[in-house]
């Protein structure tokens, strides 16, 4: 849970924005939601990098 919170802390603003400027509606609840998907998914993930984290997100709130 400590991992995830991290993950969160240190990505969700950035997230966040990123989906502002793409003009994405809806912008909170599809955060959340990737969220909710990366913390199902965190097994298979945690190993990425920083940025490759921020990418999956932003993606998968995107395409949400």
């Amino acid at each position: 849970m400590q991992a995830f919170t991290r993950i969160y802390d240190l990505t969700a603003a950035e997230v966040h924005g990123h989906l502002l400027v793409l003009g994405v509606d809806a912008a909170d609840a599809r955060v959340q939601n990737a969220y909710l998907t990366y913390w199902a998914r965190l097994p298979s993930l945690r190993t990425q990098s920083r940025t490759q984290v921020v990418r999956w997100l932003t993606l998968t709130a995107y395409t949400s």
